[in-house]
Parts: structure tokens; C-alpha cells; sequence
């Protein structure tokens, strides 16, 4: 249940970043709104810790926030392997990681 949780997040932050901004967010239906969470929390699993391993310093140095960055290049990511996925820029990319975060904390809470 822990990752269809999390997977779950994801795909409700795509979402959600579609609705909530379309012309910065493009979705091409539903298989692909399932694709793009889908890598993005593949994303997320594998790719991101390695990440913020490397960027530690960084984020150090930013007191946190280049964890944002990081966030959203993980979005941006998995708009570049989807074709069907499309963000149009960084700050786009930042409001649905922000979106990301907030969903998987609602869901957390659930959970416990």
C-alpha cells in the first residue's frame, strides 16, 4: 500500500498541475496522465536520492531549497521521456513538485 501511495501521489499531482495551470501543463489523456505519474515516481524512487546525494552540499548551502530544484527537475524529466506529457518551464515544473509534495503529505497522513 505504501507505493501505490506514493505512485497515487504523483499521478494526483499531474493532475492536479493540469487543471490548475493548462497552459503551462499539457496532458494528452488519460493513459498518458498514468504514464507521467508512473515516471515520476519512478523518478522519484531511483533517480532522486542519487541526486540529492551528489547536491547535499548545495542544499546544505541553500538551507533546503535546492530540494525544490531538484524536485522540479525530476518533473521536467519526466516530461522530456513523455511524449504525451509536456511542462512548459521550470516555475511550471516547481508548482506541480510543490503540488507532488503536498499530495503526498495529505496522503501520508491517511495513512498513519
Amino acid at each position: 500500500m505504501k507505493y501505490f501511495g506514493k505512485w497515487l501521489a504523483c499521478v494526483l499531482a499531474v493532475l492536479v498541475g493540469w487543471k490548475a495551470f493548462p497552459s503551462h501543463v499539457a496532458v494528452d489523456g488519460i493513459w498518458y496522465l498514468l504514464a507521467a505519474g508512473t515516471v515520476l515516481w519512478i523518478a522519484n524512487a531511483f533517480l532522486r536520492p542519487v541526486v540529492r546525494f551528489v547536491s547535499f552540499p548545495l542544499t546544505l548551502l541553500t538551507l533546503g531549497l535546492f530540494s525544490l530544484v531538484i524536485n522540479a527537475l525530476m518533473v521536467l524529466f519526466a516530461a522530456y521521456l513523455l511524449p504525451g506529457f509536456a511542462v512548459s518551464g521550470f516555475w511550471a515544473a516547481a508548482a506541480v513538485s510543490v503540488i507532488a509534495s503536498a499530495c503526498n503529505v495529505l496522503l501520508a497522513s491517511k495513512d498513519k
